[in-house]
């Protein structure tokens, strides 16, 4: 009874944890909006969403393949710290060569402000994989308290900065990107300390995983960990490349309010994960995802129907008139975000239960999809049909993970094998 009230727990200052999060979010998210205009939000978004997608693709894998052997074993604590130090080095910079090349070409007969703000950015990507990375080793280990602090400190620290640089009248591309590098610096920072204060559980010298080991199972659950079509961006980059600024200003804004089903589903994600790897028993480990899969829905569908009857308020009147066309955008992207927080929390839970690839495979169907609909929607209703798009995307993603899930579970726990034992 006490391990069940402690998942409770955890799982509820997660959701809270996200809850606020997304609502620091929404805040600067408006204020960066009426500071830079339409076209100027949508150059900033460009410009992170390049090493947001560089970060992702970078690290392999490896920081959710860190946080399952933490899971499984605290004692390989340190061992797994040390084993992934040069390999995380090796990653920061290769992604910085990568893409400062990027910013050559993207940057070429832009602005000056354009270009510094680019130049600020080339600092993202490392930072991003610090922040992974401490926060993978914290989740792990299973202190949730310190990660959920952690995981919100840098839009924190942002919004903060953008507030102040709002009611001085201090704006500018350049400037609001300096305190985003600076936001997520100080986060890094701070979580790489935490996680490196972090206690073995009985400090082993003797570690029972070996890194080759690590890095198959990141590799294996790779696609499904960094969900291209979701953590990618995808549509953002085909709005913000094959559209125009404005209508990617106008994109990212449709968004603000449709990011709260995925905070949820991720939150509850965070506690997930760990306890389902932590389950000796395939039963119990059945039982901990599917528990996890209804909670989600049952938490994410009354907020979605809630803001689905306010959005045609709450963008007019936090944005401006200028953005009152993004209504109908986030109306069809609340679809979308409600479908990916169902497969979010069974990528998590399968995850655990020694099943990496069945995320792969259901982000590559998602994939698939998305690209059929974008080149059947976009050339007849642009920017509208690009959030159609995500609909059928995750529609198809969450099916293809439903049928994975079921076939899993549906095997007596005496003839399954996990793909790893749970305790070695």
């Amino acid at each position: 009874m006490r391990e069940i009230t402690e998942t409770q727990r955890a799982t509820l200052e997660s959701l809270v944890t996200g809850i606020a999060g997304q609502g620091i979010l929404v805040i600067s998210g408006i204020l960066v909006a009426r500071a830079l205009g339409m076209e100027g939000r949508g150059r900033l978004a460009l410009l992170t969403l390049i090493p947001v997608v560089l970060s992702q693709i970078g690290a392999l894998g490896l920081p959710m393949a860190v946080t399952y052997y933490i899971a499984r074993d605290r004692s390989n604590l340190r061992a797994i710290a040390r084993s992934i130090t040069g390999p995380a080095l090796l990653q920061s910079v290769i992604l910085v060569i990568i893409h400062s090349g990027i910013l050559v070409v993207l940057c070429r007969g832009g602005s000056s402000g354009f270009r510094i703000a680019g130049v600020l950015t080339l600092a993202m990507a490392p930072l991003i994989l610090a922040q992974r990375y401490g926060l993978a080793v914290l989740q792990g280990a299973q202190r949730f308290r310190c990660f959920n602090v952690l995981r919100v400190l840098p839009v924190s620290l942002y919004s903060i900065s953008v507030l102040v640089l709002f009611l001085t009248d201090s704006r500018g591309l350049p400037l609001i990107a300096l305190f985003l590098i600076t936001s997520m610096a100080v986060s890094a920072s701070i979580a790489l300390t935490m996680a490196a204060r972090t206690p073995d559980a009985r400090g082993s010298s003797h570690p029972n995983f070996k890194r080759r080991e690590l890095i198959r199972f990141g590799l294996k659950g790779f696609i499904g960990s960094i969900s291209p079509v979701d953590t990618f961006r995808l549509d953002q980059a085909v709005v913000g490349l094959l559209l125009s600024p404005a209508g990617l200003g106008l994109y990212v804004v449709g968004m603000a309010f449709t990011n709260l089903p995925r905070f949820i589903a991720g939150s509850i994600g965070i506690v997930a994960y760990p306890h389902v790897a932590n389950q000796i028993d395939v039963a119990a480990a059945r039982r901990s995802t599917w528990r996890f899969f209804w909670f989600t829905l049952l938490v994410c569908i009354p907020v979605v129907v809630l803001l689905e009857a306010m959005m045609g308020w709450l963008i007019p009147f936090f944005f401006g008139a200028e953005f009152a066309d993004a209504v109908g955008l986030a109306r069809i992207l609340l679809i979308a975000a409600t479908l990916m927080g169902g497969r979010r929390i069974l990528v998590d839970c399968t995850r655990g239960a020694g099943f990496p690839g069945d995320g792969t495979i259901s982000e590559v169907a998602s994939a698939i999809a998305l690209i059929a609909a974008l080149v059947f929607f976009t050339p007849r209703y642009g920017v509208t049909g690009v959030a159609f798009a995500m609909v059928c995307s995750a529609g198809t993603g969450l099916a293809v993970l439903l049928g994975l899930t079921a076939i899993r579970t549906s095997v007596p726990a005496s003839n399954r094998s996990m793909i790893h034992d749970k305790r070695s």
